[in-house]
């Protein structure tokens, strides 16, 4: 359960690693968890944003609005309703 979410490439430089270092089967694990945190801690959060991701497929959506656009007569209509509260 501890090493099962590490992705396979990275797991095997781990276990080529460990098997250099590690002395006693108890040893290993620990020294896989700690080779490369860094890589680890990535393949960790990109692992709980993919399951995130998959459970919310099926949740509802914000529809989306295209922008409404003005035209130039609208912004010239703008432009004498500002200039006129301007000079009252």
């Amino acid at each position: 359960m501890t090493i099962g979410d590490i992705p396979l490439s990275f797991l095997q430089r781990a276990t080529l690693a460990a098997r250099k270092v590690c002395d006693h089967p108890a040893k290993i694990v620990p020294f896989i968890c700690q080779f490369e945190p860094d890589l680890a801690r990535w393949a960790a959060d990109k692992i709980h944003h993919a399951r995130k991701h998959v459970e919310n497929l099926s949740a509802p959506r914000l529809e989306k609005h295209s922008p409404e656009y003005m035209t130039a007569q609208d912004l010239a209509e703008m432009k004498a309703e500002l200039t006129n509260a301007l000079r009252a």
